[in-house]
């Protein structure tokens, strides 16, 4: 899910799917304009928990001013929305992957595990430390210098920023895929890996890429280096049908696409988009990013939005 700006799903009446750290600024853009979306909010980290501390957070949300459907990850978090009044049901953020670009590549297998991840602390990259040929892939590459301090000083990582094709290729070099943190959103890296074909060792974790899982395309190990190196070689000696994996994880996909093609048709009455004909790319290509939302907001003509060409325009 890209999260600075807006999906638009619908025109009549405006909805839009938003990542809920993306929530406040939105409704700052709304606040000045004659309009009346209904906003499907999707949490991008772990709420499941969060309500006996939330405080301000809480409030705010309360205090939108438009109608607002939360969309989980978990039934956990369907939950802990509902038991403080919210209209929330189950529909994980992955389902905007791209499986038009995430795909089982023919790639020689170079690396026994990636770790798509920013190098940052909640992601655990210790606990790679002893997986023997390791790759990293990170948006931060500044943090490059830090990789000793993370334990992984072995590993091999990109120097610039890849882009998402790149990305698979790596994957497609790789055996399989690293999902190391204890807690955090669904982890758009996990579904990615799948869509690649690539299984996954993973740690228990909250957050929601678990719900991708099947007893095909993951092991699921302690918290300990040792058990996640075993579990890898384990994947490098055995292999796996990667066809397989990708096909589970593009049913899974259209399985909440068509969970929120329910959603936007009960509040327009129409459908807006077929779930078993489009990909990821539909979502992508009806994206609107921050930096062209005022201008696309302002184009509302009462029936529909004018400057479509904004949508999908990322440079």
């Amino acid at each position: 899910m890209l999260f600075f700006g807006i999906y638009t799903l619908a025109s009549t009446p405006p909805v839009f799917a938003v990542g809920d750290a993306f929530l406040p600024q939105l409704v700052q853009l709304l606040a000045t304009r004659n309009l009346q979306p209904h906003l499907l909010v999707f949490p991008t980290w772990d709420k499941s928990t969060l309500f006996r501390a939330i405080g301000e957070r809480l409030r705010f949300w309360r205090n939108v001013r438009f109608p607002v459907t939360w969309m989980c990850s978990t039934p956990e978090e369907v939950k802990a929305f509902k038991s403080v009044g919210f209209s929330a049901i189950e529909c994980h953020h992955n389902l905007f992957c791209d499986e038009c670009t995430f795909k089982v590549g023919p790639s020689e297998r170079t690396f026994d595990a990636v770790y798509n991840a920013v190098l940052r602390p909640y992601k655990r990259h210790n606990l790679a430390s002893e997986v023997k040929s390791l790759r990293l892939v990170t948006g931060s590459v500044d943090g490059r210098s830090r990789l000793n301090e993370l334990g992984v000083a072995h590993a091999v990582v990109n120097d610039r920023f890849l882009t998402k094709s790149e990305v698979n290729d790596v994957f497609g070099m790789s055996n399989c895929g690293l999902a190391l943190s204890a807690e955090e959103g669904g982890m758009l890296a996990a579904t990615e890996y799948l869509l690649a074909g690539l299984p996954i060792v993973t740690t228990y974790s909250r957050g929601g890429r678990h719900m991708w899982y099947t007893k095909e395309n993951h092991r699921l190990v302690g918290a300990d280096k040792n058990e996640i190196a075993r579990a890898v070689q384990a994947f490098c000696y055995e292999g796996c049908d990667r066809e397989s994996i990708r096909r589970q994880a593009v049913a899974r996909s259209r399985h909440y696409r068509t969970t929120l093609s329910e959603v936007v048709k009960k509040i327009t009455g129409t459908m807006s988009f077929d779930p078993a004909q489009i990909t990821g790319r539909w979502f992508l290509e009806n994206f609107v990013p921050v930096q062209s939302l005022p201008d696309f907001l302002e184009s509302f003509d009462g029936v529909a939005f004018i400057r479509n060409e904004l949508r999908g325009k990322f440079a």
